[in-house]
């Protein structure tokens, strides 16, 4: 006995000194990706909360500027990327309602689609329910994005099951939010039954609305399909809309009353609503307008025929965790489905006078941010349109088309910015799309885009005659195809840089770098090494190793 009391004292004392951030890193979910130890992905965390209790573990840690709730390793809410997403599921539905009065919202998570119901003058109860205390006193921490919502003497907030809850409450409501955990979690797939939805229904007030968040990340067709279906069983009138990237919300009328989508732009008449929309990459109202993907009319093409997810059949809450560790990835994407289908999402109702150039460049940021390139880059080419020689919307654009390496259009794009402002920046970003066009081209004895390039490099050379910059860019733009003339345009870059008494230290052991990778790649080993040390002795950390790395492949 004392020996198994012993044991225990030390094993206590073992598991303080685990590291916290590690026991909720949530390796089950990128356990086929792992480059590095858990701890070194980590340890640039700060762990602010942590709560285990025999219903789960709930953590909050800080990455940066960045907050991320946890439950069980998961983040189920945070203050980056999901701030759309949270913030929509709230201004959405009581855009589109026909009152707004009362609002149920199952699950807590940071507090911030309880917090974006109470800039509503006419919202009167707003009623939050989290099975996990520790979830609540959790949410506390994201203060600064969701308002202190527990303060708002509007809000109650009921530490209970949700089915339970829903089954048994004697109130109705205008506006129902569902925004459970990933279906993959064990009982989240109780939430999406027929059965859970028909208790929904009957809590909504005549011409009440409720609307449902669907992952389609780390999901399958057939369990988002099966989840859809299940939902227009119930919702005859229903529409789907975009949130961030993976993130979809399901609009479903009580009375299938249709709802009216032009309501959405009056969320830019509250003031506050307004201000939190445009700090987090809703620029304007007519980002709005594009993020009804799927209507009604359009619904049952969107989706197939499937079983429905039912109480005496929970098939969601088995096909779910199954294709999560499959790593099934839906292709039930209404983003895809509208290209495939021809839909234009600009098709909307927008303000009288249509869509300015500004705007059709906000809603250009905002499908940028949310890593749709395609609707990014239409709308970027509207706002050009209407927009003409805008210096600093073509400068946009341009680093728009360099990240999504369409270079063609960059190139293009990139040269007509360079003959307005003769910027360094757009003279370098030429230059980048221009070597990007002749890696495509590796084929030909001299690259497509060399031509090109040059007249570039005459431009800048005639408005900055002493310049050492265009050399340099010739140089490594160069050296995947002509080592020689590499070396010659790094050899003059670097007589120039030195005599540059505004060039940084950074700036000249750059150019010797690349000096030097030119140079050894032409086999002229020994004015390598001569270029590499001179790169080294500026102490500048990341180019003194990088050039020390390239020393160690050299053979003598």
């Amino acid at each position: 006995a004392t020996v198994l009391v012993f044991v225990v004292i030390i094993g206590c004392s073992l598991l303080s000194t685990w590291d916290k951030r590690v026991l909720t890193a949530g390796v089950f979910r990128y356990w086929d990706s792992v480059k590095e130890s858990v701890a070194a992905r980590e340890k640039n965390s700060e762990l602010l909360y942590y709560s285990e209790t025999r219903s789960g573990v709930v953590s909050v840690q800080r990455y940066g500027k960045k907050l991320s709730l946890k439950v069980n390793g998961k983040p189920d809410a945070s203050s980056g990327s999901d701030m759309v997403t949270q913030l929509l599921l709230a201004h959405i539905p009581l855009a589109l309602a026909e009152k707004r009065e009362d609002v149920l919202i199952i699950g807590v998570g940071s507090g911030v689609t309880a917090g974006a119901c109470l800039p509503f003058n006419d919202v009167k109860t707003v009623d939050a329910i989290e099975l996990l205390p520790t979830v609540t006193e959790a949410s506390k921490l994201f203060k600064e994005q969701n308002g202190a919502y527990w303060l708002d003497e509007r809000v109650t907030v009921y530490e209970e099951d949700g089915r339970n809850f829903v089954a048994f409450i004697n109130k109705k409501y205008d506006v129902i939010v569902s925004e459970p955990s990933n279906p993959w979690f064990a009982g989240v797939g109780n939430l999406m039954t027929r059965e859970a939805f028909l208790n929904f229904k009957a809590l909504l007030k005549p011409n009440g609305l409720m609307v449902q968040h669907v992952h389609y990340y780390e999901n399958s067709s057939e369990t988002v399909n099966t989840i859809l279906r299940t939902f227009r069983d119930i919702f005859p009138q229903c529409s789907i809309w975009q949130l961030s990237m993976g993130d979809m919300l399901v609009v479903g009328s009580r009375d299938g009353t249709p709802v009216s989508v032009e309501k959405i732009g009056q969320l830019f008449d509250n003031e506050t609503v307004g201000q939190t929309l445009v700090k987090y990459g809703i620029g304007d109202r007519s980002v709005l307008y594009t993020l009804e993907l799927v209507s009604n009319n359009d619904f049952d093409k969107y989706i197939s025929q499937s079983v429905l997810n039912e109480d005496d059949y929970p098939i969601v809450e088995f096909l779910a965790p199954q294709h999560f560790y499959e790593r099934s990835q839906a292709r039930i994407d209404p983003l895809s489905w509208v290209f495939t289908n021809k839909q234009s999402l600009f098709n909307r109702t927008y303000p009288a006078g249509g869509v300015s150039a500004s705007q059709w460049a906000n809603i250009a940021r905002h499908w940028r941010e949310i890593s749709t390139s395609a609707v990014a880059f239409s709308a970027y080419e509207r706002a050009l349109a209407k927009g003409g020689k805008d210096i600093k919307l073509l400068r946009e654009f341009v680093e728009f088309l360099l990240r999504g390496k369409r270079w063609q259009r960059a190139y293009e794009l990139a040269n007509e910015l360079h003959d307005l402002t003769s910027a360094e920046v757009d003279f370098l970003n030429c230059c980048k799309a221009a070597k990007e066009l002749d890696l495509k081209t590796p084929s030909l004895e001299a690259p497509l885009s060399f031509q090109l390039f040059d007249s570039v490099l005459s431009k800048w050379k005639a408005k900055h005659p002493n310049s050492w910059e265009p050399f340099y860019a010739k140089g490594v733009a160069y050296r995947a195809f002509d080592s020689a003339l590499s070396v010659n345009a790094l050899e003059e870059a670097a007589k120039r840089v030195l005599k540059d008494e505004k060039a940084s230290i950074v700036q000249k052991a750059r150019v010797f770098l690349e000096l030097g990778m030119s140079l050894q790649k032409n086999g002229k080993i020994k004015a390598a090494i001569a270029a590499y040390r001179s790169a080294m002795s500026s102490n500048v950390t990341s180019i003194k190793e990088a050039a020390q790395k390239e020393l160690s492949t050299i053979k003598l």
